[in-house]
């Protein structure tokens, strides 16, 4: 024996499952938003090239988004710092200090990192 459905009730069912995820997805772009206000804050693809940067990163380490999309993030790692930073990473560190562009102004990156 079949179950019958009822097809409006199945529409109505598919609609509000629709609706939240439409919610959570709103919600989850605002706290990015928000977040990408406060922070600097940077994305690669999986082999480690910048795919982008908001403008906080952008603008602490004085680089233009040309400069770096592309471009794989040991560019940031300041040339001092590469051997420390392997180590750093092998402890399972996740700080280093930055290659700027502009100056020698001494910058700090914390997160997960991998080179």
């Amino acid at each position: 024996m079949s179950k019958q459905t009822d097809t409006g009730t199945d529409c109505q069912e598919l609609q509000a499952r629709y609706d939240a995820l439409l919610a959570e997805s709103a919600e989850q772009n605002a706290k990015l938003e928000a977040i990408s206000k406060v922070q600097a804050t940077i994305e690669f693809d999986l082999d480690g090239n910048v795919l982008t940067a908001n403008s906080n990163f952008l603008k602490v380490l004085g680089y233009s988004m040309e400069e770096i999309q592309g471009r794989h993030h040991r560019m940031f790692v300041h040339p001092d710092e590469v051997n420390r930073l392997l180590c750093r990473i092998r402890a399972d560190s996740s700080s280093f200090r930055a290659a700027p562009q502009q100056g020698g102004r001494r910058v700090t990156v914390h997160g997960p990192s991998t080179v």
